[in-house]
C-alpha cells in the first residue's frame, strides 16, 4: 500500500512540474496580444485584416508596464492567410486569447458574414466571448486608425467597455461571438448585431455604438435605429435599467419626463386556430421618475401621475407597433425570435410553419398590452417650484 502511494505521489509531482513551469508563461508574456480585429474586403476579393496590438513595454527606470498599442494590417485570400501574413509584420506569432472586439465591414455584411466566421469559430485557442459589431458608415479599419487618433485609451478596450454598458444605454445590443454562431444557426430567429458609427463630436470623429444591423440568414438587410433597438430589447426581456423619455403637451406646455426602468417583463402568448397565428404581447415595466423638465405641469399629484402613466404606456405601445411594422413589412425578419419561441413551446405548431417561417411571420396578428407602474420619484418626493 505504501509502495502504491509513493508511485502515485511521484506521478503527480512529475505532472505538476511539467505543467507549472515558468518557460511557457514567459513565452506568452512576450507575445504581442491582439486586442481587436476588423475585417474588410478589397475589390480583388482579398481580405484586409486590421488588428490593434498590445505590446508590453517595460520602463527600465520605473519598472512599470506601459500601455503601448499599434495598428497593423495584413491581406490574404482567406482569413487564415491574412493572419499568417500578419506574422511577418509582427516578427512572431500573435496571441489572440485576449480579443476584446471584432468588427466587420458593411460590405462584407451585405455579401454575407459566414465565410469570415469559420476560422475564428474553428480555432480552439480563441475564446468566443468577444463582442461582434458592424461598421456602419466607414471601412472597418478606419474605426481603429481614426479612433486611435482621438481616444486616450486603446480603441478595443473603449469599445468593449461601451458594449458592456448596454443595460444603462439600451440603444444597441451586446452580442458575443458564440451567441452570433448560435443565432445564425437557429431556426425561427434572425440575427441582429450592434452598429458602430464614426460620429462627429466637437468637430472630431470618434467611434460610437448605437443601432442594430438586421440579418436574413448571414446577409445584412437593414438597420434598427436607437429607439427601435431599445424596443427590441424590451420585447426580448433584455431591458434591465434603461430610461424611457415621455413627451406630451398640456395647456400649451410641452412636458418631458424621464422614467428610469427598474424592472421590465414581456410575455409572448400564442393564439392558434389552425389557420391563423396571433401573438399576445404583454409588457410590464416598473419605473421611477428620475427627471421632470417642466415644473409648470405637476406630474406628482394623483391626476398628474395618472396622466404620466397613460402617456408612458401609449409611448411604449406605439414604439412596439412601429418596430413590428418595420420587421414584418419592410425587413421581413423575425429579429424578436417569435419562431424560436413557438418551436420551443409549441413544437407541433412549428412543424406546420418551419419550412416557410418568413412568410408566416409577416402575416402574424399582434395584440399589444402595456402596463407601466410608477413606483417612486428617486430621492426627491416633490416637484421643483419656481416662484414668480
Amino acid at each position: 500500500m505504501k509502495k502504491h502511494k509513493k508511485i502515485c505521489f511521484f506521478i503527480l509531482l512529475t505532472l505538476l512540474l511539467n505543467i507549472t513551469g515558468c518557460t511557457v508563461y514567459t513565452e506568452i508574456n512576450n507575445l504581442p496580444l491582439i486586442l481587436g480585429v476588423s475585417i474588410d474586403k478589397k475589390n480583388n476579393d482579398k481580405y484586409i485584416l486590421t488588428v490593434e496590438v498590445f505590446k508590453p513595454a517595460v520602463s527600465s527606470k520605473e519598472k512599470n508596464t506601459e500601455i503601448n498599442t499599434e495598428i497593423l494590417q495584413a491581406e490574404g485570400l482567406t482569413i487564415l492567410d491574412a493572419i499568417r501574413n500578419l506574422v511577418i509584420k509582427l516578427g512572431k506569432r500573435a496571441y489572440w486569447t485576449h480579443l476584446k472586439v471584432f468588427i466587420i465591414s458593411k460590405n462584407i455584411a451585405d455579401e454575407g458574414i459566414s465565410p469570415i466566421l469559420d476560422m475564428f469559430n474553428r480555432n480552439a485557442h480563441i475564446r468566443k466571448e468577444f463582442p461582434v459589431l458592424i461598421a456602419n458608415d466607414e471601412n472597418a479599419y478606419d474605426i481603429f486608425y481614426k479612433g486611435k487618433e482621438k481616444l486616450k485609451e486603446p480603441v478595443s478596450i473603449f469599445l468593449n467597455d461601451t458594449v458592456k454598458s448596454v443595460d444603462k444605454v439600451s440603444k444597441y445590443d451586446y452580442v458575443k461571438f458564440y451567441e452570433l454562431i448560435d443565432d445564425i444557426s437557429s431556426e425561427g430567429q434572425n440575427l441582429v448585431l450592434p452598429l458602430i458609427n464614426m460620429d462627429s463630436m466637437e468637430d472630431e470623429k470618434i467611434p460610437l455604438v448605437y443601432g442594430l444591423a438586421v440579418f436574413k440568414k448571414d446577409k445584412m438587410v437593414g438597420i434598427l435605429d436607437s429607439n427601435e433597438s431599445k424596443t427590441l430589447r424590451l420585447i426580448k426581456n433584455k431591458e434591465k435599467g434603461g430610461a424611457l423619455i415621455v413627451q406630451w403637451s398640456e395647456n400649451n406646455e410641452q412636458q418631458n419626463v424621464t422614467l428610469g426602468i427598474i424592472k421590465s417583463k414581456t410575455k409572448l402568448q400564442l393564439l392558434y386556430d389552425e389557420k391563423n397565428l396571433n401573438i399576445n404581447i404583454k409588457t410590464t415595466s416598473i419605473t421611477e421618475i428620475v427627471e421632470i423638465m417642466n415644473y409648470k405641469i405637476d406630474v406628482l399629484e394623483e391626476n398628474g401621475r395618472e396622466n404620466l402613466k397613460k402617456e408612458a404606456e401609449n409611448k411604449i405601445k406605439k414604439d412596439i407597433e412601429t418596430l413590428l411594422f418595420k420587421l414584418q413589412h419592410e425587413l421581413e425578419c423575425d429579429a424578436i425570435g417569435i419562431g424560436k419561441n413557438i418551436k420551443e413551446k409549441h413544437p407541433n405548431v412549428w412543424k406546420k410553419y418551419e419550412n416557410n417561417w418568413s412568410n408566416a411571420f409577416v402575416s402574424i396578428q399582434f395584440n399589444i398590452s402595456v402596463d407601466v407602474e410608477i413606483k417612486g420619484t428617486a430621492s426627491i418626493s416633490e416637484q421643483l417650484k419656481v416662484e414668480d
